[in-house]
């Protein structure tokens, strides 16, 4: 068993490999309807991905509320974000990935989101940046060097997806709405929110390099204190408040 104290939040880093004897008794794990959204895959790589991400999660969620991993089933929010229903428990959880690196977040009592990217240096940033950042952010973003742009956009943006994940409103609630921390000498901070600037407030943001060339990001309604990241294993690799 594992446990949640207060406003702790746990983030898990797992690497998404497995053998062919391992995969086989992952897929067992999840349910019918899984099953056949991991069929739907058309690459190899994204199935196992899938698959590995789902039973995983099932794991840990089983280790935080005592219930067997095939027995964790969840309902699905308004805008299709997945939660434990009420007879599981109050643990709060929410999945990213990005190529084999899955992270996974839980709390209690409390919304979370979290995010994960490995970061592209060809990529266009000021051409994303157009296209969905804020008026602010982008300015913010235009005015750094161009050796740091590209760590600044993807620390910008995972911090941004954790933030609408813990939302758990999807494409409803535009990027543009809301401004986040850009310079990377500054503490993570979701800095405004429209059309109500009192929602800002109410989030918790942290944003760090989980690896090298890869950001991770965690947003939770409230405060956040104690933030304690495992790896695939059973010990913390890092405990502290992260930055």
């Amino acid at each position: 068993m594992l446990t949640l104290v207060g406003t702790d939040v746990h983030l898990w880093a797992v690497n998404l490999h497995a053998t062919d004897l391992h995969y086989v008794g992952q897929w067992k794990l999840l349910s019918a309807a899984e099953q056949a959204q991991a069929k739907r895959f058309r690459s190899p790589g994204d199935r196992v991905r899938f698959v590995l991400t789902r039973a995983k999660l099932r794991e840990l969620l089983a280790s935080y509320t005592g219930e067997d991993p095939d027995r964790i089933f969840f309902k699905i929010g308004e805008h299709g974000k997945p939660e434990l229903p009420i007879s599981l428990g109050d643990v709060g959880f929410n999945v990213s990935h990005s190529r084999d690196l899955a992270l996974f977040g839980f709390t209690r009592g409390r919304e979370i989101g979290v995010d994960v990217e490995w970061i592209h240096a060809d990529l266009n940033v000021q051409q994303i940046a157009s296209h969905f950042l804020s008026e602010s952010e982008r300015a913010e973003l235009s005015e750094m060097p161009m050796s740091a742009q590209v760590d600044a956009f993807f620390r910008c943006w995972t911090s941004k997806e954790a933030f609408v994940k813990a939302l758990g409103r999807g494409v409803s609630f535009p990027f543009k709405d809301f401004d986040v921390t850009v310079c990377l000498g500054e503490p993570a901070r979701i800095l405004a929110s429209r059309p109500d600037p009192r929602e800002a407030a109410k989030w918790s943001l942290r944003a760090f390099e989980i690896k090298a060339g890869c950001w991770a990001a965690l947003v939770v309604r409230g405060h956040l204190r104690i933030v304690t990241l495992f790896g695939s294993g059973p010990h913390p690799v890092l405990t502290g408040q992260l930055a």
